[in-house]
């Protein structure tokens, strides 16, 4: 009628002898081993820390490096707009001083001049 539900379980043997009953308890209260796996442990955690540290600083490097030519880029496309922001309304000025001067005036010629140079 008793059914051993533990019969499925692998049994643990231990040491019959005092003496190797001591070597065991030895080895697993040994507290040089126990300083070891700290120390080990501590070892990996910098080592995980300063390849993790390194791998942000080249990634961040990279990216920042894109960054700044991406900068350089719209700053020099700022710099031609503004300039031909200025160039077209210098043309525009200059066309309109054109209009309103006689044809065969020394302004007429003075304005004549300023515009070849422009075109040129």
């Amino acid at each position: 009628m008793f059914v051993n539900c533990w019969s499925h379980v692998p049994k643990i043997k231990f040491p019959k002898s005092r003496l190797a009953i001591a070597q065991l308890r030895r080895h697993l209260s040994n507290p040089q081993r126990i300083y070891n796996r700290i120390g080990y442990g501590y070892l990996a955690a910098i080592g995980v820390g300063l390849v993790g540290s390194l791998g942000g600083l080249v990634v961040a490097d990279y990216f920042q490096g894109q960054g700044i030519t991406q900068l350089t880029d719209a700053q020099t496309q700022a710099k031609l707009l503004g300039d031909f922001e200025r160039s077209a309304e210098r043309v525009q000025l200059h066309s309109t001083r054109m209009a309103l001067l006689d044809y065969g005036s020394d302004d007429f010629q003075q304005e004549q001049a300023i515009s070849d140079r422009y075109i040129q």
